[in-house]
């Protein structure tokens, strides 16, 4: 095991803000116990002792929610010591963090540029879109604070990215949430499908998008991306990204588009560990870090089953003519279709149509980053 990644959910599914369409709140819906509270010191020691003792050579420890903020920075700067304690061998450490902003002030800032952490702001757009969406408790709008937030992270120079979570209200706003994150000048956002509900259907969420809106939203995006690089203005979009380097012959970065799942460290605060933070659900428990090492935990046969079950194609996919860069799909975004006793991608018009019309473009930039046109 070479390289281990492992998304480690400190405050577990706690969170500050009250999201219309957060799938962790979901997730957490399903479970025996919704929230296991703030990570204690055993938990943390254990995630960092067992993942250099596994032997990889590059350890990449992420952090998400919930939101992980609320187990406060002291939390953050003991984990940090206790790499320093454990990593006797000198691996490399890479550090990244999701959050919605809302607490980020110049000593959280300072401490992300010290030990140089990637960080992920959540934002829909401007701020009538966005407070519309992602609000306190007290239902007030979280904008103006975010976007504080984020300009205390650029005037000290810590790498930020921006996720977008693609709900029906973004889809019906698209060219002006594109604007404002343009006029922003945020040159690395990352766009997510909003997840259907556990147990029930893209038609009855009322955030999830339809085949034809997530059609339309890849369209008019993928577009907006190519105008982009042709004037030399580069703007990345972690899925086009994917999918220029894929033309390339290079293996995607994006695990929903490996073909398979795989089986990176999901760990609770209790220190549960899940293959994936879309199935952080009692039934896909494959160890607890106090108990089990990461090698045991791959090897197990919840683990192996998840990623066995997640491979096969139905015959639409592998008789497709754009397979080689759909894949099939993340496993989460199928649904069973009863007549064929097959999953299919509940987007597959969507991608079809997508690629349909704009793969010989896709491949057209690839060849033009390769040549140099453009550093990607």
């Amino acid at each position: 095991m070479n390289t281990l990644t492992i998304l480690i959910k400190p405050a577990s599914s706690s969170c500050n803000l009250a999201c219309k369409y957060c799938f962790y709140h979901d997730v957490a819906d399903h479970r025996l116990v919704k929230s296991y509270g703030i990570m204690k010191e055993n938990v943390r020691a254990s995630i960092i002792e067992k993942a250099f003792a596994s032997g990889a050579k590059r350890v990449s420890f992420a952090f998400q929610g919930g939101e992980p903020t609320l187990a406060g920075l002291a939390f953050y700067k003991e984990f940090i010591e206790e790499v320093h304690l454990y990593n006797s061998k000198g691996a490399t450490v890479e550090y990244s963090i999701q959050t919605n902003g809302y607490v980020i002030d110049e000593d959280w800032v300072k401490f992300f540029k010290e030990h140089h952490f990637l960080v992920g702001v959540s934002v829909d757009g401007p701020s009538h879109i966005h407070d519309y969406l992602r609000m306190t408790h007290q239902r007030q709008g979280t904008h103006k604070r975010i976007m504080e937030s984020i300009n205390l992270l650029r005037r000290c120079d810590v790498p930020f990215n921006i996720l977008c979570v693609l709900s029906s209200y973004v889809a019906a706003h698209l060219h002006e949430v594109y604007d404002f994150f343009k006029k922003e000048d945020f040159k690395f956002v990352q766009y997510i499908p909003c997840l259907q509900q556990f147990g029930g259907t893209h038609q009855e969420d009322p955030f999830a998008l339809t085949i034809e809106e997530y059609e339309n939203t890849l369209d008019t995006l993928f577009t907006y991306y190519k105008e982009n690089f042709d004037q030399g203005n580069y703007i990345s979009d972690r899925l086009f990204d994917n999918y220029v380097r894929m033309s390339q012959g290079y293996a995607p970065e994006n695990c929903a588009l490996a073909g398979a799942c795989t089986t990176y460290f999901v760990i609770e605060a209790n220190g549960d560990v899940y293959p994936c933070d879309f199935y952080a659900l009692d039934e896909f428990i494959i160890g607890n870090i106090l108990d089990h090492g990461y090698v045991e935990m791959f090897t197990n046969s919840t683990a192996c089953h998840f990623r066995r079950e997640s491979a096969p194609l139905s015959e639409k996919c592998q008789s497709c003519k754009h397979i080689h860069l759909c894949r099939g799909g993340c496993k989460r975004y199928k649904v069973h279709d009863k007549e064929t006793n097959e999953n299919h991608l509940y987007y597959c018009d969507s991608y079809y149509h997508f690629f349909e019309k704009h793969t010989d473009s896709i491949y057209e930039i690839g060849q033009k980053v390769l040549q140099g046109y453009l550093s990607h």
